[in-house]
């Protein structure tokens, strides 16, 4: 079996632990000093808490002129989040996550055809959200909870790379779409479109204006979205069949 996915050595931590509470980050990232002191606050303020998200900064960008930081992500005040009132783009990355092992054990463990390294290539951590809070968990969003992201690219990589997040985004809110469970999908897009949600894809839309002017990168993000349907399409289709969830 092979041991590559980003989902899959998430599980593998989670199952080889005895601990109820589960940090994670990523091999390019600098935990802050206080950064597992925050999440073991944060949890004994709020037991009702899933899972809790931080802020992630890059590192030294006075060293990386002309380059990029992606996947970084900061909010200014503490945010809770549940199903019904999330705003998605507020929720955190997965290179600052924590949450609790015997919530993975309720909803199941991450899907390990999303993640670096897998199918989808990307979208994890936003699947387990979506899947956390549409269980009846309530995440919350720790500013003070911080770390650096120490990967740089230039353009050209950095806009491959979101052709990954695109994919894995896309796939894993189809996988919804087309399973039984659509209709807490519907409801996330619903849910996402609300003032702050569209002012995000506004700037998004920006992004994606600035990127067309290259045919070649518009061409991969329109393959991205068509293959992000396709893999969530084929995988629902494989959940009905012989999963069953």
């Amino acid at each position: 079996m092979s041991t590559r996915g980003k989902a899959r050595g998430l599980n593998f931590i989670a199952k080889k632990t005895n601990s109820d509470i589960l940090a994670y980050t990523d091999d390019d990232c600098i935990v802050g000093k206080d950064w597992l002191k925050q999440i073991s606050e944060i949890y004994t303020k709020f037991p009702q808490l899933a899972g809790i998200f931080g802020n992630t900064y890059p590192y030294q960008p006075e060293l990386h002129p002309g380059e990029n930081c992606p996947s970084t992500f900061a909010v200014k005040k503490f945010i809770v989040h549940k199903f019904n009132n999330f705003n998605y783009y507020s929720v955190g990355l997965g290179n600052n996550m924590s949450i609790r092992s015997s919530v993975l054990e309720n909803i199941g463990s991450f899907r390990e055809w999303l993640g670096g390294g897998a199918l989808a290539g990307s979208g994890e951590e936003s699947e387990i959200i979506f899947r956390t809070l549409k269980h009846g968990h309530t995440l919350a969003t720790n500013p003070k909870m911080v770390i650096f992201h120490n990967r740089w690219l230039n353009n050209k990589d950095e806009r491959l790379l979101q052709n990954s997040y695109t994919k894995g985004f896309i796939a894993f809110l189809n996988f919804y779409l087309f399973s039984v469970d659509h209709h807490h999908a519907f409801k996330f897009i619903l849910i996402t479109i609300n003032e702050k949600a569209l002012a995000a894809f506004t700037r998004s839309f920006g992004l994606f204006i600035e990127l067309s002017r290259s045919i070649y990168y518009l061409f991969l993000e329109v393959f991205a979205v068509l293959s992000g349907i396709c893999i969530g399409l084929f995988m629902a289709v494989l959940n009905k069949i012989f999963l069953k969830k």
